[in-house]
């Protein structure tokens, strides 16, 4: 995915009617290299207005502060301090990097902010084309050992190629932050930035509709979408092209290689920071992993859409029952049973 720079308003749909006779306001803008689309009820037009106006500032802030894909965010500032100097985090760096951390935890080490060298390694995020292979030092630089946390106050680097990679993480950081704008000025409605789903205090669900992990132009599911957020992870918009060979884009940080492309996975999370870092998360482990992983959970939900030879295999969280309906008679959900010993620990490649 191409970055570019935030840019101003794109489009704002007249404001309509919205519900109790209020004002709903849609407006689109380009942010952290996607679209963000704001679906902003409020009770009035200026009210809508001022709210959809201070959460698009707040995502361009973020952007300039976050992004490594500009030399003088504070991200990319921290990934170029010296080897063993603390540097003291923003307290947006702090509050962003602190789930992430933790879903490291949880995850064993599936998802982690810290991958910054295996991206580089496979040029995943920068290049048409990516390389083959991760070396010992790439991966031993996005481990554990590389980095000290001690958030709020201190961020060390331990290792010369320790980097921080804000895909996966500060894109849901955003759109909460946006959220929080909205609520602040008495807003409501919808987020999406670049496909990942926010509600924001509405009365009214949403239909989502997921798309074949193939055929991203295919709706085969629909999930009704009341509270919290939905992610997705998969490899049909992006993907390597190594040596002519098409792999995956999501690296597993635990052995610095592509992840099982299997289909698509989408999480239902109660923030958007936990739902993003979660889908990548998630389609690491696997699909009954990651179903037992959020079995134990029951404040998370998951879908998977899964290739089995010519046909599409659904599976789900037993919580999305009444929530999610296939659109082809062809299709019909599974929904997880646990087995009847308690499950594995997360494997370890």
């Amino acid at each position: 995915m191409l970055r570019t720079a935030f840019a101003l308003l794109l489009l704002a749909a007249p404001p309509s009617d919205g519900p109790a006779g209020g004002v709903l306001l849609e407006r689109r803008a380009l942010a952290m290299g996607t679209e963000l689309g704001l679906a902003v009820e409020a009770e009035s037009r200026a009210e809508a207005l001022a709210a959809s106006e201070a959460a698009l500032r707040r995502v361009a802030a973020l952007e300039a502060r976050l992004s490594t894909w500009r030399d003088d965010s504070e991200l990319a500032r921290l990934n170029a301090a010296a080897v063993g100097a603390p540097v003291a985090p923003s307290p947006d760096l702090a509050r962003a990097l602190a789930p992430a951390l933790r879903w490291r935890a949880e995850t064993a080490g599936a998802f982690t902010p810290t991958v910054g060298p295996l991206v580089a390694a496979w040029a995943c995020a920068r290049a048409a084309a990516g390389r083959r292979g991760t070396s010992s030092r790439a991966l031993g630089a996005a481990g554990e050992d590389a980095w000290r946390f001690e958030l709020p106050t201190r961020v060390t680097r331990l290792a010369p190629d320790a980097a921080l990679e804000e895909g996966g993480f500060v894109k849901g950081y955003a759109l909460d932050e946006a959220a929080d704008e909205l609520r602040a000025r008495g807003a409501r409605g919808w987020l999406d930035l670049g496909g990942q789903l926010l509600a924001v205090d509405v009365a009214t669900p949403r239909e989502v509709r997921l798309a074949h992990p193939d055929r991203r132009d295919e709706a085969v599911v629909a999930l009704t979408l009341a509270r919290g957020s939905c992610a997705t992870s998969g490899n049909s918009e992006r993907g390597l092209r190594v040596d002519g060979e098409r792999l995956g884009h999501v690296l597993d940080p635990r052995d610095g290689q592509p992840a099982r492309d299997f289909g698509a996975l989408t999480v239902v999370a109660a923030t958007a920071v936990d739902a993003d870092c979660l889908s990548t998360a998630l389609y690491v482990l696997g699909p009954d992993a990651a179903l037992a992983f959020v079995h134990a959970r029951p404040e998370l939900e998951v879908v998977l859409l899964e290739r089995a030879g010519a046909s599409l295999r659904v599976r789900a969280s037993r919580g999305l029952r009444g929530r999610l309906t296939p659109l082809s008679p062809a299709l019909a959900v599974e929904w997880y049973d646990p087995p009847a010993s308690a499950p594995p620990p997360l494997p370890q490649r």
